[in-house]
């Protein structure tokens, strides 16, 4: 697989195998490059979807790339949808609850919880 112009001849005084096999190998890697090639085009092609506001249905989808999966697709989608919330909420309102939350726990007063974790967390330099 790693090198795809290999000789039978070459595989043979190798691994001493036969001709068919060495047939069945090279179909075999053939049809695995080309399904890696489909998923990776139908990956990119929903996500591009995605980005723009959009998704195909799943017979859309389908009928573009028969080859791919219900389940490839839904999980596909999955993963977006849930990388597009993290984003989400990661954004600037999600540091003003985090923010919020750190004044309404309790703690010493005047410093934010986290800030003390922080401390306890790094090593003392009076040592």
């Amino acid at each position: 697989n790693a090198e795809p112009d290999i000789s039978y001849s070459v595989l043979r005084e190798r691994y001493s195998i036969t001709k068919s096999t060495f047939y069945r190998w090279k179909r075999q890697s053939q049809e695995h490059r080309r399904r890696a090639a489909a998923r990776y085009e139908a990956r990119h092609f929903l996500q591009q979807c995605f980005a723009g506001g959009r998704f195909l249905p799943l017979q859309q989808f389908r009928s573009r790339f028969p080859d791919i999966s219900r389940s490839t697709y839904y999980a596909w989608k999955h993963e977006m949808v849930v990388a597009a919330a993290a984003a989400a909420a990661s954004g600037p309102l999600a540091e003003a609850q985090a923010h919020a939350q750190d004044q309404a726990r309790p703690g010493l007063p005047g410093k934010p919880v986290r800030e003390q974790e922080r401390e306890r967390e790094a090593p003392s330099k009076e040592a």
